[in-house]
């Protein structure tokens, strides 16, 4: 009886997203077209916040530009949640790490469900469009955590401490991958992690800023060594790498990174002493810490809802390629895989290398519309069995 009720509402929603496919390729076509930094994703949150509106939903805004809304008569406890915010590559901002993916995604499942609501299938689903994924420096991040509206540079950390997360057991988004074929999808893998550490540094004259900046670079390569032998404890190497793009604000960025995910407990130890380092060089006048985040811990996949997607995937018709490691990458996601059920497949229909120019889709159906369908019959598997 269940799997046929399984079988009936799935075509019925099927048939809704071929119905909503038109906007929803428009949804991608506008998103993909106006790329915003982090925080600063007021054009974003605008349009999602509309759509939210005409479908009949109560959508509340958090976090400076954040936006999330509940669907279905239960509380939520299944999350669906998509990045707002784009990067600057190479003086252009753009959807280099594909978002505006996410968020179709997000306005997509969204549409359908809120358009079909048969009375027989009891549902909770909260819709979050979150700010400030990225790593690298926006100008809107550093100035609103110095004035005080925002509480991290990580958008979910905002999301957390305004309690969005607070019902939740499960969350899911899809991500668009590097060189991914058509149809494919990379399950099964670990992110790094990796620990930020936001400075402002007084301004001083004579180019002060460029030359203390300097100077911090140097002490912290100079003491990377001794970072990994008194503080790593067997990590299997200390590298912090450092963005000087805000410097013109008084703003500098450090990623402390680990090789494996296993070292993010030294990599947080390192991280926690640099600000003391520096603050016996220059004391806490010339600089303070305006946020060392943790949100970027290593993400980890719920083997359970991994399996779940795995299956509706390929009665989507995805090609599942498992990775059974770790890999570069940060996204803030990490923390949340600690007490949530977090799954995040990678999808195809891209070719270039994310964070570069030349990313880009070139199959809108495997990129747009697969994950939507898939998305909801997991959301139908999970509601009808859990």
């Amino acid at each position: 009886m269940r799997e046929a009720q399984q079988r009936f509402l799935s075509r019925l929603l099927f048939k809704e997203l071929q119905k909503q496919s038109p906007q929803i390729l428009q949804d991608a076509e506008y998103l993909q077209t106006h790329p915003e930094l982090a925080f600063d994703e007021t054009h974003t949150s605008d349009y999602i916040f509309q759509a939210f509106c005409d479908a009949g939903l109560n959508p509340r805004r958090v976090a400076k530009t954040a936006v999330y809304a509940d669907v279905g008569m239960q509380e939520p406890r299944f999350g669906l949640i998509a990045d707002m915010d784009a990067m600057e590559v190479a003086g252009s901002v753009l959807h280099a790490c594909g978002h505006h993916a996410q968020l179709t995604h997000l306005l997509g499942v969204m549409r359908v469900l809120a358009t079909v609501q048969p009375e027989s299938f009891h549902f909770g689903i909260r819709m979050i469009a979150a700010p400030a994924e990225e790593l690298g420096f926006s100008l809107q991040r550093e100035l609103s955590m110095m004035e005080g509206l925002v509480s991290s540079r990580s958008g979910k950390k905002c999301l957390d401490e305004a309690q969005v997360f607070q019902p939740l057991q499960t969350l899911i988004c899809c991500h668009l991958a590097d060189n991914l074929p058509s149809r494919t999808m990379v399950m099964g893998y670990q992110t790094n992690g990796c620990a930020v550490i936001t400075l402002h540094i007084a301004d001083t004259a004579g180019g002060g800023i460029f030359r203390l900046s300097q100077q911090i670079i140097r002490i912290i390569e100079k003491e990377a060594r001794t970072f990994q032998h008194a503080h790593g404890k067997g990590m299997r190497e200390c590298n912090v790498r450092f963005d000087l793009s805000g410097l013109s604000s008084g703003v500098m960025v450090l990623f402390v990174l680990g090789n494996h995910p296993s070292d993010f407990p030294c990599v947080m130890e390192v991280a926690e002493y640099i600000p003391q380092l520096l603050a016996e060089h220059f004391g806490n006048h010339l600089l303070t810490v305006l946020d060392l985040c943790d949100a970027y811990a290593p993400l980890k996949q719920n083997r359970e809802l991994e399996r779940m997607v795995m299956r509706h995937a390929e009665a989507v018709g995805f090609k599942i390629k498992s990775r059974q490691q770790h890999m570069d990458g940060y996204t803030d996601l990490g923390f949340l895989s600690n007490r949530l059920a977090v799954c995040q497949p990678l999808i195809g229909g891209t070719q270039g290398m994310t964070h570069t120019r030349d990313f880009r889709v070139v199959d809108l159906e495997t990129a747009y519309l697969l994950p939507i369908r898939l998305l909801l019959d997991v959301i139908v598997d999970y509601f009808l069995n859990k």
